[in-house]
């Protein structure tokens, strides 16, 4: 346990919010720098795990940053879920739905201030900074895909 944030190596109906193998993954993936460990999550969360464990969980890896990133990504995922649900259009949904990862590897690349903090806790303003800048990558994303497509 780290600042009361509980790891586990499998889903627990007792703990729902602990941190899992399979959602430490994810977000390490995403945070990862790695297009090719974020198309495996993005596939086949069983490969990731075969192919990209050791990188993923190296020994260089802290329990802090492990926390942070998988607090982030669950934050921005559950954002991103909102706005899917919200939004009435089906390509926009279909966008909040499948580039998630993609928005989060951008993320990770352009904002490393963001991420890499050295507190386990997300304060206001990092919250506030986050859904900002994650929303708007989504926008952009969507906007420039939407202008690659058009029909």
């Amino acid at each position: 346990m780290v600042s009361n944030i509980v790891y586990q190596y499998r889903a627990s109906v007792d703990n729902h919010d602990a941190i899992t193998i399979e959602k430490a993954a994810i977000a390490l993936a995403c945070f990862s720098g790695n297009t090719e460990i974020i198309v495996a999550a993005r596939k086949d969360i069983n490969q990731l795990h075969k192919l990209y464990y050791s990188t993923l969980f190296s020994n260089a890896l802290s329990g802090i940053i492990l926390c942070v990133y998988v607090l982030i990504f669950q934050y921005l995922d559950q954002i991103f879920e909102n706005s899917r649900k919200a939004e009435k259009e089906t390509r926009t949904k279909n966008s909040y739905q499948h580039d998630r990862l993609c928005i989060l590897d951008i993320l990770s690349r352009r904002y490393k201030s963001l991420i890499n903090k050295p507190e386990v806790n997300l304060s206001q303003d990092n919250i506030t900074e986050l859904s900002r800048t994650g929303i708007e990558l989504a926008e952009v994303i969507y906007i420039l895909a939407e202008s690659q497509f058009a029909s």
